[in-house]
């Protein structure tokens, strides 16, 4: 048998090719065939090895012979590679380790994007928005960021009325719905669509019927944005005209205000130094001022009781001593960033309360002030910048 066959592991035989390698190799073969195993093709290639052959059931009862001797069992298997018995394989835990890591690694990323739904916008756009805003294949996951991923794409895309994302292992599912015509309004039926609110338009799309604004118009609520009419002109250069259920968006900038105002000072008792000081004996249920004084306009009272049981007692004894301090009222400065911050979060609360529905913030501004001719008060108002879809659904036209 060839050098290379000798190291291939016969399984018709049920033998294997392993090596020794370690002190008292001569002294181990003498024991082992004296134990009557089996050994065949037994190879020295230098003084500290030995390769052979040896039926498998035996290599058990090798092991068992060596014991705790310092000798190393291997097994060898194709082209001479050497595999340890019975002891940790480090190549092949690392190996494992990287791979779970980058099996990890990668499971904790968006690997594809999906697009669903949608008519008109091109799902290759969505994907290129969703890319300007730092969506890309191989970037972590972030569940955090989705609901302004969802607002930015409502503002790029006037045409949709929802957007839904949602992480699926390592896939991004954008679900896209589009405009349709208002419930309840059937197409034949003529209409406009209307503002809602006063805003500044940023974006429109329309369905049908005819844009009366443009980008940049201040609109007033009730102002018509989309008519319900349709123009053109035939081969004739004659131009004809339909009445129709306008349909569309309308993105307009929607500004709403919270106002709150506190004192800047705080009126605060501060003592001028002037005291007296009262008695009075206490005797159960009984009792009698000793000493009396004219009491202030404006005064603080401190009272110590001398004695057993107490003024709050069933049955005090002793005597009770009260020290009258006069007291004058005075401004006092406050904390001003304090009272800033707290009338800041309250004008705040109050704009995003008086919010629309469906309106997505875009910046808040504060804007300090006094109260006319008093200042010791303090105003804060906070003007909101949203983003709204002003348009209402169309309205029958009488």
């Amino acid at each position: 048998m060839s050098d290379i066959g000798s190291r291939l592991v016969d399984r018709a035989q049920g033998q294997v090719r392993v090596s020794l390698e370690g002190l008292g190799l001569d002294g181990l073969i003498a024991q082992l065939m004296a134990a009557e195993v089996h050994l065949h093709e037994v190879r020295r290639p230098h003084a500290g090895r030995v390769e052979m052959t040896l039926a498998q059931g035996d290599l058990k009862r090798v092991r068992t012979i060596i014991g705790t001797r310092p000798i190393e069992v291997s097994a060898l298997g194709r082209w001479g590679i050497v595999h340890r018995v019975g002891r940790f394989r480090p190549v092949l835990a690392i190996g494992l380790g990287l791979a779970a890591a980058v099996l990890i690694w990668a499971g904790g990323r968006v690997w594809r994007i999906e697009v669903q739904g949608g008519v008109h916008i091109p799902h290759a756009a969505v994907r290129a928005a969703l890319l300007e805003m730092g969506v890309y294949m191989g970037q972590a996951k972030n569940l955090q960021v989705l609901d302004d991923y969802q607002a930015r794409l409502m503002i790029d895309f006037p045409l949709l009325t929802w957007v839904g994302l949602e992480q699926d292992g390592t896939v991004l599912r954008v679900r896209l719905a589009e405009a349709v015509p208002p419930p309840g309004t059937p197409a034949t039926t003529p209409g406009d669509v209307v503002a809602l609110t006063e805003g500044i338009i940023t974006a429109i799309s329309v369905q049908q019927g005819t844009a009366m604004v443009a980008v940049g118009d201040r609109v007033q609520p009730g102002q018509v944005l989309i008519q319900g009419v349709v123009t053109w002109m035939d081969d004739d250069m004659v131009e004809g005209r339909m009445e129709v259920a306008a349909r569309g968006r309308v993105m307009a900038d929607v500004f709403y205000q919270g106002q709150a105002r506190g004192p800047v000072c705080l009126l605060q008792a501060v003592a001028t130094g002037e005291c007296y000081t009262t008695k009075r004996v206490v005797i159960g249920g009984w009792s009698r001022a000793t000493t009396s004084g004219q009491p202030y306009e404006r005064e603080s009272v401190e009272t110590e009781f001398f004695g057993f049981g107490g003024s709050f007692s069933l049955f005090p004894c002793g005597v009770e001593r009260t020290v009258h301090r006069q007291v004058d009222l005075h401004w006092v400065a406050g904390d001003a960033q304090a009272l800033q911050e707290q009338l800041t979060q309250q004008a705040h609360d109050q704009a995003i309360q008086n919010l629309p529905q469906g309106a997505r913030v875009k910046q808040s501004r504060v804007q300090v002030d006094h109260l006319p001719g008093d200042e010791q008060v303090m105003v804060v108002t906070v003007l909101v910048d949203a983003k709204l879809d002003i348009a209402a659904g169309a309205i029958v036209r009488e």
